[in-house]
């Protein structure tokens, strides 16, 4: 599934290559797709209009209309963008097709149909109406401690509450952990201010190595989880074999010799 990262990179490619372009033409070829909006408002919405600017939040893109409301993607488990001019480079599960001017194209590609694509008034009020809180990488240190001052939850499970703090996923919350040192399951009310300043420490460290390796796995540091997160893999630092636990559907990996 996309995370921060992944979503920060479509968004700065959205910038680099659709903005200000003219929209000739919007094909809807997966209803599913839409929320809160259907195919034919999405159509006249778009047509004749350009993409003005950019903004994420957690996992989410948010691309101004012109002066008028945002358009909202949210990724899914499988979804992404692509920006072409040859029709023959179409990727795969194209869910919806903006056709600009220029004669080039912009798909989202989404294999699972988990994904979806909506409109807001702006920013903020997508941010209320799905109760998000806030994103990760603009978090301060004084702010990450409030928040956590309030919770008793495995420290998995409440990285990954979107309501919480908006987006960290399954991958990034195990690289978080394992670079902090703390297994997934512990309480968040266990730790104490200074384990709480090293978890953040972690969750900034994890998110800016990410986006400057543009969240390809293969660019990480040798010395990250999630070059090696696979069943029977062993610890680098340790030599133990990793183990794995089920937090609300999702699997958890970990080391049991180097997190506490």
């Amino acid at each position: 599934m996309p995370e921060l990262p992944d979503v920060e990179n479509f968004r700065l490619y959205f910038q680099k290559t659709s903005l200000n372009q003219k929209i000739n033409s919007v094909q809807v070829k997966e209803l599913r797709f839409l929320t809160e909006i259907d195919q034919f408002s999405l159509q006249r919405l778009l047509t004749e209009n350009r993409f003005s600017e950019t903004f994420r939040h957690g996992k989410n893109l948010l691309v101004r209309i012109g002066t008028d409301p945002w358009l909202t993607v949210h990724f899914g488990m499988t979804g992404y963008i692509k920006y072409y001019s040859d029709i023959s480079q179409e990727p795969p599960f194209d869910r919806l097709l903006i056709n600009f001017s220029n004669g080039n194209h912009l798909s989202f590609s989404d294999q699972r149909i988990f994904g979806r694509v909506g409109v807001t008034s702006s920013p903020e009020q997508f941010i209320k109406e799905h109760h998000l809180g806030p994103d990760a990488l603009q978090i301060d240190e004084k702010r990450f401690l409030e928040l956590f001052s309030r919770k008793k939850r495995a420290l998995k499970t409440l990285l990954m509450d979107q309501t919480f703090m908006a987006g960290i996923g399954n991958e990034y919350s195990d690289e978080i952990l394992f670079r902090a040192g703390f297994l997934p399951g512990r309480n968040s009310s266990t730790l104490d201010i200074e384990e709480l300043k090293k978890l953040f420490r972690s969750v900034k460290e994890v998110i800016h190595t990410a986006l400057k390796a543009h969240a390809v796995k293969k660019l990480f540091p040798d010395d990250y989880l999630l070059k090696n997160r696979r069943k029977g893999s062993r610890c680098f630092r340790c030599n133990a074999v990793m183990q794995t636990l089920r937090f609300g559907g999702r699997t958890a990996y970990y080391c049991p010799g180097c997190q506490r």
